[in-house]
């Protein structure tokens, strides 16, 4: 609490009742049958005839429920939003939950503005189908750790759907048409420790048709390889690399991309290649690799290096101030 330019603690304030809207939400739940009706035979929920919820009740029923008791969200109670004509949703986060394909299809129907699938073990690729269908309105893509929902690969194999090329190669599915996430408007995705693609051209399609967006977060994912598939991201404000396996390959390329680009991530504000074992940080130019990487990104606010070597044995008065016109390269691995 303040007052005029005052702050006053209140040691009350931790301790007020919840909201009337929580206590009702909480009651409901446990009693869905006040405005749900169960269908005997396949056990799931159907908004009570006559009843219409609002964005806001929608949103925050499944919201306490994630409060409560997450893994015990299900298609069950999801299935009550399958009627679009008195259920509505825009922002929806179901991480730990129970939700299986079927049920997150549901809730993509609203065309989801906002989604967090973290950690949803029921979850397969027949999400991503349903994400590329529903796509168009997607804003925000939080994938975590339900790894399951991606591809292993992006080429041609027993697990994936192929075609021939011209040159009578196979070529997989993903790669024939060029993408993995059909998310025009995606603004921003998390998608954390995905460690199956080992293909060269796998992070190119998973986030080159990603133009718009401006927070990517790739914490402990591996095999990013040559990171140069983010140059058409020309909007990005944050990156957050936090764990990223051979960081020590990726971050050069950052400045050798720049040099060729002079458009390159204008407005990266935040970047995160922080470890948190140092053992995976250690580059071996520290001094040079940190002052071409701030000489690269001029708008650059935040850096996390914490873990890493790059705080080197120098400083970046050296280069700022020496009288060569080009900056020094970079050392690669």
């Amino acid at each position: 609490m303040s007052l005029g330019n005052i702050s006053i603690n209140c040691p009350w304030e931790d301790n007020s009742p919840e909201p009337l809207l929580d206590i009702c939400g909480k009651y409901v739940i446990a009693h869905p049958e006040t405005f749900c009706v169960l269908h005997q035979l396949s056990g799931l929920w159907f908004l009570r005839p006559g009843t219409a919820l609002p964005t806001e009740l929608c949103e925050r029923l499944i919201s306490l429920w994630q409060d409560i008791d997450p893994e015990a969200l299900d298609d069950r109670f999801i299935n009550i939003f399958r009627d679009l004509a008195n259920t509505r949703l825009k922002r929806v986060t179901l991480r730990n939950s129970s939700v299986s394909d079927d049920g997150l299809g549901v809730l993509l129907s609203h065309n989801l503005i906002e989604l967090d699938i973290s950690n949803c073990s029921k979850l397969s690729e027949r999400t991503l189908d349903n994400i590329n269908k529903y796509g168009d309105s997607l804003l925000t893509l939080v994938i975590g750790k339900t790894k399951d929902i991606l591809p292993s690969s992006v080429s041609a194999g027993t697990q994936l759907e192929s075609s021939t090329g011209k040159d009578g190669s196979p070529v997989s599915e993903v790669r024939k048409r060029e993408y993995i996430l059909r998310t025009p408007n995606l603004r921003k995705l998390v998608v954390r420790e995905l460690i199956q693609p080992k293909d060269d051209g796998y992070f190119v399609l998973l986030l080159q048709p990603l133009t718009k967006l401006t927070h990517l977060d790739l914490s402990g994912c591996f095999f990013l390889h040559d990171i140069k598939y983010l140059l058409p991201m020309k909007n990005l404000v944050s990156i957050n690399l936090h764990c990223a396996q051979r960081i020590q390959d990726t971050i050069p390329v950052l400045f050798v991309t720049f040099v060729t680009s002079c458009d390159f991530l204008p407005f990266l504000r935040f970047l995160d290649v922080s470890q948190a074992n140092q053992t995976y940080g250690m580059f071996e130019c520290p001094d040079t690799t940190l002052a071409n990487l701030v000489s690269s990104l001029p708008n650059l606010t935040s850096l996390d290096i914490s873990g890493t070597n790059l705080s080197g044995d120098g400083t970046f008065d050296e280069y700022r101030d020496s009288d060569d016109v080009n900056p020094p390269p970079f050392c690669f691995l």
